[in-house]
């Protein structure tokens, strides 16, 4: 989360990690996701248009993968400006 963060953030802007007790949010100031594209972004091998690395679209996937093994929900949501994902324990999903 915190690698796309850095990676889509335009340069000179802050990347924000918050860790509280039930939840990890990692916000950005990028050009944020198409609406219709947020639930794709967790899809095996889904890169968005946007794209300035060259992954395989492997990573956050995965990431999916790891919270829903450990009983966790990770979202994500466009924001004015960027991009915020979070991590929390499913109870404390929001």
């Amino acid at each position: 989360m915190v690698e796309n963060a850095i990676e889509h953030a335009p340069p000179g802007t802050q990347v924000r990690v918050e860790v509280g007790p039930h939840a990890i949010r990692v916000r950005d100031q990028g050009p944020g996701v198409e609406p219709g594209q947020l639930s794709l972004m967790f899809s095996r091998f889904w890169r968005g248009a946007h794209r300035r690395d060259r992954g395989a679209g492997l990573g956050l996937a995965i990431c999916q993968e790891i919270a829903l093994a450990h009983g966790w929900t990770l979202s994500a949501r466009n924001e004015a400006p960027g991009l915020s994902m979070t991590i929390s324990a499913a109870s404390e999903a929001s």
